[in-house]
């Protein structure tokens, strides 16, 4: 047996979490899955540079521009670079390529942009040789060109990187994050903005954006002339952020480690930060964005120039909610790479950058790179929420470990777990200061995991799957008559109810004006109580975590069932009340089972089979410790009520 207990291993030491391909026939995707094709890379054969054969597209500007490229790059020493000199002048677009160690690179500037569409492309010099370029670079080009009449030195990424050898585009992406450190500033180019009404906001100075933010405006207040300043910023922000521009993956990157990022659209530029300062005053009002924004932050405002020279970087979970699944990727291991440098250290030791990487072995990494990015098991909650690898027989070999994500797999069930942070927005954070969850260790040989639980109870009956923004806990009798007897109980008087079952009412139970509409006098009590609660909350904190909370249902907990609690999980209950009821994602069945796992922000629903168990999805129960508590506090729970569990 070889494994990793990671209690005591180094930490910046790649963690093995390699799948055993003779053992479990790990090879494909679902036949379901809208990358299959892209990912099934097993048996495809290389070309002399790492390319895989089955990826070449004859008609790409690489492919076209492949001689070019086998005449003007040659392989890079370990400490070398590439820039672009853009020449002066008139007429055709001519650069050169120039090499040199990167500690004595000249002042150079660095560009983030959109490569664009492939078709009708344009033709430069470079040195010497025609290059195809799309329209959008080209036209770039000409405008840095036409800025002034002396050359410019730039790293381009599609100019300074040979984009024909995966190899050295892999090295490349590792150093992207020093390219951009080391430029003077970058140029971020944000292209035409057509709808935005720039006739009116005639220039930056007109936008107000040295004034402080405006205390929050209300009807009472604005005047017909401050309405009509507020909806030009708005449209102004929200046409930039609506650009193609915000929707490109290395962008994230590009920025955290620049230092100084000047946007350029039509003939206009601004400074990012000027321009963050402006959509944060708009963000705060936008209300056609409220409900996301208040909720779980704008992740396209999220990032700021410099954070990750100062040493703050994404989360891998923030990475999986707020990035990795929203912006565009030509190549889908870029979704993946093009956060590479947005990572910390630590998370990036786990990552092998090879775009011939199997699309397994890549899920592996960003376990591990989860696992010490956040210190928790909390990963195991993204099973059932994202499309499985494949059917898998049970009465067979097995083909994959249930607790192996297909983090590329399309969302089936997803809600804000994947993203809700302690204060419910998903910032750039550093590494937490937590220590690893006990007895965590993974069985290379087997593809076993190893972690610890508390046994909550046994599924005894689940009730239907709800539909879309319905809720499960109407739906599901038990439960229903449950909360329903508690209101009885105290007559209406929410507070006399214990925390759990008020919190349910409150958060979760979206008929509380008919809930015991037989008792006018109960009902009009539990109305009264409800909306003197709701007053009583005193930050917008407080109704964004109920929020949060109430999206997570809506989106991905939509089964309730019914379980036989355990005499452990009495051990680490919270609540004065047994609540023998929970919400799960669809899949759940009687005679699954229930764990609070050391480690684990939420339940675990596990199914047994024989010595070992899989992985169902997550649980909400109530009443409960969660298992990141119980991990920062291990004398809270009993030694004898704790379980090793086998997951395979």
């Amino acid at each position: 047996m070889s494994g990793v207990n990671n209690s005591s291993a180094d930490q910046n030491e790649k963690i093995q979490l390699y799948l055993c391909m003779t053992t479990c026939g790990l090879g494909k995707f679902s036949d379901k899955c809208e990358w299959r094709e892209m990912w099934d890379q097993d048996s495809a054969g290389t070309d002399d540079n790492g390319a895989s054969q089955r990826d070449v597209d004859p008609n790409s500007l690489n492919q076209r521009n492949a001689a070019a490229a086998a005449e003007l790059y040659s392989a890079l020493a370990p400490n070398d670079m590439r820039l672009i000199r853009i020449h002066a002048g008139t007429g055709r677009i001519n650069c050169s390529v120039v090499v040199g160690p990167e500690n004595g690179a000249p002042s150079y500037g660095a560009l983030s942009y959109v490569w664009g569409p492939e078709h009708d492309p344009e033709t430069i010099l470079l040195n010497g040789r025609e290059y195809l370029v799309t329209q959008n670079l080209f036209r770039i080009l000409t405008k840095i060109r036409d800025w002034d009449p002396d050359d410019h030195i730039f790293w381009i990424d599609a100019l300074v990187i040979n984009q024909s050898d995966l190899k050295e585009r892999a090295i490349e992406v590792t150093k992207m994050l020093h390219r951009y450190s080391r430029a003077e500033s970058t140029v971020a180019w944000i292209g035409d903005l057509d709808s935005v009404p720039l006739i009116r906001i005639s220039s930056c100075g007109g936008l107000d954006i040295g004034l402080p933010a405006f205390p929050k405006r209300s009807a009472e207040t604005t005047n017909e002339a401050e309405k009509e300043k507020h909806e030009e910023r708005t449209w102004f922000v929200q046409a930039i952020l609506s650009t193609e521009y915000f929707r490109r993956a290395w962008v994230v990157q590009e920025l955290m480690y620049s230092d100084e990022v000047i946007m350029h659209f039509d003939t206009f530029a601004l400074s990012m930060n000027d321009f963050l300062r402006l959509a944060r005053f708009n963000d705060f009002y936008c209300e056609a964005y409220a409900a996301r924004t208040s909720v779980v932050g704008d992740r396209r405002l999220a990032i700021h120039p410099g954070f990750g020279r100062g040493g703050r970087y994404l989360t891998v979970p923030v990475w999986l909610g707020c990035y990795g699944r929203y912006r565009f990727c030509t190549n889908p291991r870029d979704s993946l790479f093009a956060y590479y440098g947005c990572l910390s250290p630590e998370a990036r030791a786990q990552i092998t950058v090879d775009y011939n990487r199997p699309a397994h072995m890549m899920c592996s990494d960003i376990t591990a790179a989860w696992f010490v990015s956040e210190n928790n098991l909390d990963f195991l909650l993204q099973v059932g929420c994202r499309e499985k690898w494949w059917h898998v027989n049970h009465t067979k070999k097995r083909n994959a470990p249930s607790w192996l994500v297909n983090y590329f797999g399309r969302e089936l069930n997803c809600g804000g777990t994947v993203y809700a942070t302690p204060s419910a927005q998903p910032h750039i954070q550093p590494l937490p200061d937590r220590s690893p969850p006990a007895g965590f260790v993974y069985e290379n040989e087997h593809n076993t995991l190893r972690v610890k639980g508390i046994p909550l109870g046994t599924i005894e009956s689940v009730g239907q799957e709800s539909a879309w923004l319905w809720r499960p806990i109407e739906s599901f009798e038990p439960f229903n008559s449950f909360l329903v007897e508690q209101v009885m109980k105290c007559e209406g008087r929410l507070r006399e109810l214990d925390q759990a079952v008020r919190d349910l009412i409150m958060i979760d139970y979206s008929g509380q004006k008919e809930m015991v509409q037989e008792h006018p006098i109960i009902q009009e009590t539990l109305n009264l109580e409800v909306k003197a609660i709701t007053d009583e909350e005193e930050t917008v904190e407080e109704a964004n975590e109920r929020t949060l909370k109430l999206g997570e249902r809506t989106t991905s907990l939509r089964t309730a069932f019914a379980l036989k609690l355990s005499e452990a999980s009495r051990k680490i209950k919270e609540r004065t009340v047994d609540i023998p009821f929970g919400v799960g994602i669809p899949g759940v069945e009687p005679g699954d089972k229930v764990f609070t796992i050391i480690g684990c922000s939420m339940a675990l629903v596990l199914r047994p089979f024989k010595s070992y168990y899989v992985v169902v999805g997550k649980a909400w129960m109530f009443g409960f410790r969660d298992g990141i508590s119980l991990q920062n506090n291990p004398g809270l729970v009993p030694e004898d009520v704790v379980e090793d569990i086998v997951l395979r």
